[in-house]
Formats: structure tokens, sequence, C-alpha cells
């Protein structure tokens, strides 16, 4: 009776913890909100959070000033997204979005995160646009 228990109670957290991932068309609307509500694309200031999230390597200490160096860089629908491996999580969703400029027609940038949604942040290692594009 105990191992039937365990048994049913270890299967019940495991379809809880899967069925709290995002799906991949859920992963993506969640970064495309990310980078509008940061400050990465066109969008109005009404749009940007009142407080922004922080990048990890930033040349200034004033989020005006790293708004303004964000503001029209990233397109703002996504490109492509994977869930992997990640570099700092067991598993994490990356969601590739192109720049604007044609300069950087190899590259996007990427917004990672747990596969729950939670916990977003922008990568600032860009990633390879042919790895992401179509994913």
């Amino acid at each position: 009776m105990n191992k039937l228990v365990l048994t049913w109670t270890l299967t019940l957290a495991t379809q809880l913890a899967t069925a709290a991932n995002l799906t991949r068309e859920q992963a993506i609307q969640r970064a495309e909100q990310y980078v509008i509500e940061n400050g990465y694309t066109n969008a109005p200031r009404s749009q940007i959070k009142q407080d922004p999230d922080r990048e990890s390597l930033v040349f200034t200490t004033e989020i005006k000033k790293e708004l303004a160096m964000r503001f029209n860089t990233l397109r703002p629908k996504a490109i492509g997204a994977t869930l992997e491996k990640g570099r700092h999580r067991p598993q994490e969703w990356a969601v590739a979005f192109d720049y604007v400029s044609p300069r950087f027609s190899e590259v996007c940038r990427i917004v990672v995160m747990n596969p729950d949604g939670s916990e977003p942040y922008m990568e600032h290692v860009d990633g390879n646009r042919r790895y992401f594009k179509g994913k």
C-alpha cells in the first residue's frame, strides 16, 4: 500500500511540474512581452515597466541612459525558441529576437527563462541567428 501511495504521489508531482511548464507559444509570448516591457523595441514609453530589468553587462548606472541605448534595438516578434539544457539551469527556454539594424544580421538577442516562464532575463551574449531561425 505504501509503495502504491508513493508511486502515485511521485507521478502526480511529476505531472504537476510538467503541467506548469510553458508551451513553446507561451514562452514566445512571455519573451515578446519581456522585450516590450523592458524597452528593447520601439514601443511607447507607456508600455515600458516603471522599473525595467537591468542587464548584467551595461555601461551606465542610470536606467534612463540604459533605456535610451536599448530603444528600438530589437524587433518585437521572436524568430525562434528552444527548451533545452541551459548554461546556468538544468533546463530553460531561450527565445531569440532579431536586431533592428541590418549590421547584426548573423546574430540575435536571447531572452532566457525557466521552463515555467519565471525569472526571465536578457542574455548578454548574442545568439547565432541561423541556430534559432524557425525553431
